[in-house]
């Protein structure tokens, strides 16, 4: 799929941070939020500090929290035509070949948005 460049927003910003990116594609992929934190092996409390911006994912982990979140977003969202369901938050045309494609593209995604967040509150 070669190098992406993100430029993440929402609802007419041009950024947006990693708790905002992750609730809105819980939402997109119609999971309850319990059930995608037990999936990440957390709380429904830790993730809650994590979408409300209280806390980050840890910077040693993100790489791993990236992936599992991936993949458990794209199990839920891969489609035909899936890339219709993430205009709002990524304003870029890709139809995505497989769910592989897909998978590497949010891992990607939200591994940048972790970075940016560490980036902004160091």
């Amino acid at each position: 799929m070669g190098k992406v460049i993100f430029y993440l927003k929402i609802k007419g910003r041009n950024n947006m941070n990693t708790g905002k990116l992750l609730e809105k594609l819980i939402d997109i992929a119609k999971i309850p939020k319990t059930d995608f934190a037990l999936n990440m092996n957390m709380t429904p409390s830790g993730l809650s500090k994590i979408l409300t911006g209280k806390r980050l994912p840890v910077l040693k982990e993100k790489k791993a929290f990236s992936r599992q979140a991936a993949l458990c977003f794209a199990e839920a969202i891969y489609d035909f035509n899936c890339y219709m369901k993430l205009e709002e938050i990524f304003p870029v045309i890709y139809n995505f070949n497989s769910k592989y494609e897909l998978e590497i593209f949010l891992a990607s995604a939200v591994e940048y948005s972790i970075d940016r967040d560490f980036v902004e509150e160091n």
